[in-house]
């Protein structure tokens, strides 16, 4: 299993926000013929940055975004 979704979504999220830039780090699931997979991305305002292509059909669970200040 090659699950790299989250630590290239966490990467991205700390970068944004080191860079003060706001961001949402987003975890999700979708059921594909009774399994069930995870998957997260990072979102900017509505545009998903990071991980957004495979977002596609993944309901949000969870969202961690702010601003380091």
């Amino acid at each position: 299993m090659n699950a790299l979704c989250l630590p290239r979504a966490l990467a991205a999220h700390a970068m944004l926000r080191r860079r003060g830039i706001e961001s949402r780090l987003c975890l999700g699931v979708a059921r594909d013929r009774g399994a069930l997979s995870a998957h997260a991305w990072v979102e900017i305002g509505n545009d998903k940055i990071v991980g957004g292509a495979e977002a596609e059909g993944f309901a949000r669970l969870a969202a961690f975004g702010g601003v380091l200040r």
